[in-house]
C-alpha cells in the first residue's frame, strides 16, 4: 500500500509507539537550551542519574572516543574535553541509551548500533579536520543519531517498511529512494520531524534532517550537515555495519570538496575509523551492560 507523506507521519503520530525521553534527557535538554548554563548545572542533572553518568564515563573514557587522560568524574570529563563536548556526550548517551532498548523489527540490532557508531566517529574525525564549523562538539551527536528515523518507521510502519528494505536490496537503489518511493516520506525527515519535537539542538535537528540533501540546504549549519551527510558513507565504507543500506555511497565529488578536503584525506579518515572497529565493538559491549 502506497502512502501519502501526511498519511505516514499522522500514522506515526497515532499509534504512540514513539520512543519516550526519559526525565534526565528532558533535563540535558533544558541544559542545552539554556545559554547561560554551568558545568554545574550539566553535573547536578547527571547526579540524578548515576546510570547514565557512569555510562558517558565509559564513553568518554573508551578507546574509541579518544580521550587522551582517564576521566573519573563529570567535573574531571568537563576539565578534560570541555563543557560543550560534555554536554553533547551527555545527550549522545542518554539517547543512545533510551533507544538501543527498543526493540524495532527490521534491523539487526548491532549492525544498526554499530554503524551509528561509527558514523559518529566518522563525524568526529571529519568535524576536527575540518576548518569553520561552529559546533564540531554536535557533530559526534549527529552522526550517531542521524538513523534515529529508521527506528521510528521500522517500530510503526512495520510491514511497508519491511518492503522497503528487501525492495531496496532487490532493485539495488538507496534506502531513501525506496523509502520515498512506497512511503512518501524517507528516515531523515522523520527523525528530524521528531528531533524537533523533542526539542533538540537545531545544528543536530538540521544535520538530521538534511543528511541526504545537503547541497539543497542553506541554512547556518552548512558544513555540520555536511559532514553528517558524508559519515555515513565513511562508515560503510569502513565496515561499520549497514543498517539497511543496501549501497555503498560515493566518497568523492561536491560534498567532499565543500568540506575543503581531498580525496586523499577522506581515505586516510577512512583507514583510521576501520582500524577503531574492534574499539566500537567493545564499546557497544559495555553499553549493553547494566
Amino acid at each position: 500500500m502506497t502512502l501519502t507523506q501526511s498519511n505516514a507521519l499522522r500514522r506515526i503520530q497515532t499509534r504512540g509507539q514513539l520512543p519516550t525521553l526519559p526525565e534526565v534527557l528532558t533535563r540535558i535538554l533544558d541544559v542545552l537550551d539554556d545559554e547561560a548554563s554551568s558545568a554545574e548545572d550539566i553535573t547536578a542533572v547527571l547526579a540524578s542519574d548515576p546510570v547514565i553518568t557512569a555510562r558517558i564515563l565509559r564513553l568518554a573514557n573508551s578507546a574509541f572516543y579518544g580521550a587522551r587522560f582517564q576521566i573519573d568524574t563529570i567535573q574531571r570529563a568537563v576539565v578534560t574535553v570541555g563543557f560543550e563536548a560534555v554536554k553533547q556526550l551527555a545527550l549522545a548517551t542518554a539517547v543512545f541509551d533510551s533507544l538501543q532498548q527498543v526493540s524495532q523489527p527490521c534491523f539487526e540490532r548491532e549492525d544498526f548500533w554499530l554503524h551509528s557508531l561509527g558514523s559518529a566517529k566518522a563525524a568526529q574525525l571529519l568535524a576536527f579536520s575540518t576548518d569553520h564549523i561552529s559546533m564540531p562538539e554536535a557533530c559526534f551527536t549527529a552522526g550517531l543519531l542521524h538513523g534515529l528515523g529508521k527506528i521510528v518507521l521500522s517500530i510503526n510502519l512495520q510491514g511497508e517498511y519491511d518492503e522497503v528494505i528487501q525492495q531496496a536490496a532487490l532493485d539495488r537503489v538507496s534506502l531513501r529512494a525506496m523509502e520515498q518511493r512506497i512511503l512518501q516520506t524517507d528516515h531523515a525527515e522523520v527523525g528530524g520531524w521528531l528531533m524537533h519535537q523533542w526539542g533538540f539542538p537545531a545544528v543536530i535537528v538540521a544535520s538530521v534532517r538534511n543528511q541526504h540533501a545537503p547541497l539543497g540546504y542553506r541554512g547556518p549549519y552548512q558544513r555540520e550537515v555536511m559532514i553528517v551527510s558524508v559519515a555515513g558513507d565513511m562508515a560503510r565504507a569502513a565496515g561499520f555495519g549497514r543498517a539497511g543500506e543496501p549501497l555503498d555511497g560515493a566518497l568523492s565529488g561536491e560534498r567532499i570538496e565543500m568540506l575543503g578536503l581531498e580525496a586523499g584525506e577522506i581515505a586516510g579518515i577512512v583507514d583510521t575509523l576501520s582500524i577503531m572497529l574492534d574499539d566500537a565493538r567493545t564499546l557497544l559491549g559495555l553499553f549493553q551492560q547494566t
